[in-house]
């Protein structure tokens, strides 16, 4: 049918979504996939017992959050029909470069060819095409898994605003902008590449 992997948030703001008290409680679900012929509703499927094998298996855990890449035309619809809290947009930090249309992390080429300089890559590589493309918002999404006071205090807590609406459009935000820094202070190119849906 398909996968459900949760594991530690990337960073520390995320970890304290609710405070000090409850930064060893959260945890974030990273993946989530299904198999095309599986049948309707198997991600809502796959989300419910994932968390009914999280509250036996781990306990201390109060909180999952979760997020929805607009970028790939995901507003979280799964996280909606989950019933999980919209808590806004994630603000974009940092980027990726794209080579010859292929994306890579600056770090990989770092450990690769000793830089993510986008002109020293055009002089290693031999090419132009070497563009940075920042990240995208991401819808936010958050769920208690706590009894019922703990819920209560967990949604009080939660520094992230929580919404009466769910987001049914896609933001309108510029995908890549004409300067933007990497490492130190470079400035590169504008992309002009076409946002798939």
């Amino acid at each position: 049918m398909g996968i459900i992997t949760f594991g530690i948030p990337p960073n520390r703001n995320l970890m304290e979504i609710c405070g000090e008290k409850y930064k060893n409680a959260v945890l974030e679900l990273n993946r989530l996939w299904c198999y095309d012929i599986a049948p309707r509703n198997a991600e809502s499927f796959l989300i419910s017992q994932g968390i009914k094998l999280l509250k036996v298996d781990k306990p201390n855990i109060k909180i999952l959050i979760s997020f929805a890449d607009t970028r790939e035309g995901h507003l979280g619809y799964i996280y909606q029909a989950s019933n999980w809290y919209f808590t806004g947009y994630s603000i974009p930090g940092g980027g990726n470069i794209l080579i010859n249309g292929e994306e890579h992390h600056p770090k990989s080429l770092y450990n690769k060819y000793g830089t993510s300089d986008i002109n020293k890559l055009k002089e290693i590589l031999n090419t132009e095409n070497i563009l940075y493309r920042p990240r995208s918002k991401k819808c936010r999404y958050v769920y208690f898994i706590g009894n019922k006071k703990e819920n209560r205090e967990l949604r009080r807590l939660c520094k992230y605003p929580i919404y009466d609406k769910y987001p049914k459009e896609l933001p309108i935000d510029p995908e890549y902008k004409s300067k933007q820094k990497i490492g130190e202070n470079q400035q590169i190119r504008k992309a002009n590449l076409v946002n798939e849906r």
